[in-house]
């Protein structure tokens, strides 16, 4: 498995052309955990916020970082099989999100995907602007699949 550093999955990030042009980045990442920040310029609505559709590519990735620092990437990969978003202030900032797979949650998933070649987890975090308010809420379901190349 080819080891988790910012690098990585940054790169990871960066295939997808539409979350790379959000310009979303990876902040923080160890096993089973990760922190992504979503930049406000270039993400600007039109009243100065941040716009709800980059809110909820950070949502994602927040909660798909974690649980792809633990499988082999080139094995293994995250789709977000359902998200409910809750928008509860504006954002005029910076906004991070990030989500930490509990020691349990971390052996289940990788026992999942041994027995059955794919793994489901539920990540529920908050959005944080740079002042540390409560920006939005996201559920999201997270299944890891196998490649079938």
């Amino acid at each position: 498995m080819q080891e988790v550093t910012l690098e990585v999955v940054q790169s990871r990030m960066n295939s997808i052309e539409f979350m790379r042009r959000t310009g979303v980045v990876a902040e923080e990442v160890s096993y089973g955990f990760g922190r992504a920040r979503m930049p406000l310029k270039g993400n600007e609505n039109h009243v100065g916020g941040m716009y709800i559709g980059a809110l909820s590519v950070l949502a994602e990735a927040g909660a798909a970082i974690c649980g792809s620092t633990m499988t082999d990437f080139d094995r293994f990969f995250p789709v977000v099989r359902n998200m409910n978003l809750s928008f509860l202030k504006p954002a005029y900032s910076d906004v991070t999100a990030e989500y930490r797979l509990s020691d349990l949650e971390q052996k289940e998933l990788l026992g999942a995907l041994e027995e059955t070649g794919r793994a489901e987890y539920t990540a529920s975090l908050d959005l944080l602007d740079e002042g540390g308010v409560v920006v939005a809420t996201a559920e999201s379901t997270i299944t890891i699949l196998t490649r079938r190349d």
